[in-house]
Order: C-alpha cells, then structure tokens, then sequence
C-alpha cells in the first residue's frame, strides 16, 4: 500500500510538519531538542491511527508499529496537543486583500460569485456503539460517527450567531 494512502501526507510533507511541530514544548524532555526521527515515528504512528476506520490500537502499536498500546496513546496525545497549538497560526479568517483573492479563485475555477469558501463533511466512526443515545449516533451505513449534520453544527458557531464580524 502506498505510504501516502497509510499516513496521508507525502513523505516530504510529513518531514515538514515534524519540523514545525519539533518547537513544541511538548516533543522537548529535560531541555533536550527532540529527534526529528522520533516525532516523525509519533507522526506516522498518530496520523494512521486517526485516519485508518476500526483497527484496534494493540494492532495499530505491535503489528504496524512495533510500540507499546501506551506509547499509541502518548503519541497521539502529544502530536494532538502540538497541532493544536498551531491553531491560531493556521485557522483564521482571511483579511479584506485574501477575500478578494479568494472570491476571485472560486468564480474563476469553481463558477461560484461572492464564495469565500467551501467545507466538506468528514465522518469519525466510533468503533463500538456509544451508550449514550445510541440512536442519534446511527447513520444509513450502520456505523456510528462522530459527528453533527451541516445545519446543525453551523447553527453552533460564531460565523452563525455574529455573521457582522465576518460578512459585510
């Protein structure tokens, strides 16, 4: 299988997110940089985990990886905590001067007037079924995801309920 379809990122990408994540405090142990090998063994072990629906995390540690079922947790916690800290950095809204770009990309390439963007669901399925109404978790595929619908979750964020800090 194709490294990309395992992990999700190229090699080159995956190098280059260690990088960034390796100035987090998080990767450092009794003031020592950390190995770039070592995070991007986290990365690998964490990005898989995430991204590959139903594989118990004894097979994801010993079979795929040769590590611990603690240090898959460890791994995926610390990786999750350090891509958080970059949130900031990488989620914001575009000033007037990217809009217009932005606007000007989807009309141009898409045929959408006035778009400043687009999402796309994502599904994450539980591997057992939740106890807490189970129902509402239930999809048409018979799996249970962890998600919302579109309008529901929409309805929860300050793009819905303050639309005047984001649209003129």
């Amino acid at each position: 299988m194709p490294f990309k379809a395992i992990i999700r990122l190229t090699p080159e990408q995956l190098t280059k997110l260690a990088r960034v994540l390796s100035r987090n405090i998080v990767f450092q142990k009794n003031n020592k940089e950390p190995s770039l090998e070592q995070i991007i063994i986290e990365l690998k072990v964490t990005l898989f985990r995430l991204g590959v629906e139903g594989v118990p995390i004894d097979t994801v540690a010993f079979i795929f990886f040769g590590v611990s079922t603690g240090s898959v947790h460890n791994y995926t916690w610390r990786c999750i905590d350090a891509l958080k800290a970059l949130a900031d950095r990488y989620i914001r809204w575009p000033d007037a001067v990217e809009k217009v770009r932005i606007k000007d990309y989807f009309l141009e390439h898409k045929g959408f007037p006035n778009c400043l963007g687009a999402v796309d669901g994502i599904f994450f399925p539980f591997s057992t079924a939740p106890t807490w109404e189970t129902k509402v978790w239930n999809s048409r595929k018979f799996s249970y995801f962890g998600c919302f619908n579109d309008s529901y979750a929409y309805k929860r964020t300050h793009l819905h309920t303050h639309p005047g800090r984001f649209f003129q």
